[in-house]
């Protein structure tokens, strides 16, 4: 299933700022109803749902966990910008505060909190299984983000039975995905298979 969440440029601008600086919870939210509306038709179960977002779309993906881990099987961060109070001070991170807001201002600082998935990862919560990849050579999302998330969710699920392992994919010969070889992308997409059929139980999964 594809959502065209709000904050994206399908429906035109009007659209894309219905899920921009403050209104961003209508992007993840948007997410969540998709499921829940399957979940209703009766056309998938909780247990089978796997999520993935990839960059910017890791804090729809991110928030989507945090908000409602009970949704998922599992979920895949992919180069993710997680850390929204800190994005702004990495090399990305200043092109990207038109989109997203500044946390030097007061109303910048409340949307960034509420749009961070690292920010919104609650000690003791049983989170599903997530997967978190990082590039080493990424400038636009550089690889201390989401190895933080990761860190993150580790910490906050350790001691809570039945929540899901929380895995931290690091390339080091890559980026942001840009100028990836094919044999690296296709142990990537291996990679993502595996943990998506692990994660739901596939019966045939080895």
């Amino acid at each position: 299933m594809v959502v065209h969440a709000r904050g994206g440029g399908e429906f035109g601008e009007p659209w894309h700022l219905a899920g921009k600086g403050a209104n961003k919870p209508n992007t993840w939210r948007d997410v969540i109803d998709g499921i829940e509306a399957l979940k209703k038709s009766g056309v998938l179960a909780s247990d089978k749902v796997v999520t993935i977002g990839t960059s910017a779309g890791g804090v729809m993906i991110g928030r989507v966990v945090t908000e409602r881990p009970d949704l998922l099987a599992g979920a895949i961060m992919n180069v993710p910008i997680s850390d929204m109070l800190r994005f702004e001070t990495t090399p990305g991170g200043p092109g990207n505060t038109a989109e997203f807001g500044s946390v030097k201002d007061e109303a910048g600082y409340r949307a960034l909190r509420a749009m961070s998935p690292y920010a919104n990862v609650v000690d003791g919560t049983r989170y599903p299984p997530v997967l978190i990849t990082a590039g080493m050579n990424d400038q636009r999302v550089v690889a201390w983000v989401p190895a933080k998330m990761a860190a993150r969710l580790q910490a906050a699920t350790a001691t809570v039975p039945g929540a899901g392992a929380v895995r931290l994919r690091v390339e080091f010969d890559e980026g942001h995905g840009q100028g990836t070889s094919k044999a690296s992308s296709d142990l990537k997409f291996t990679d993502v298979l595996a943990f998506s059929l692990g994660v739901v139980g596939d019966k045939d999964f080895r």
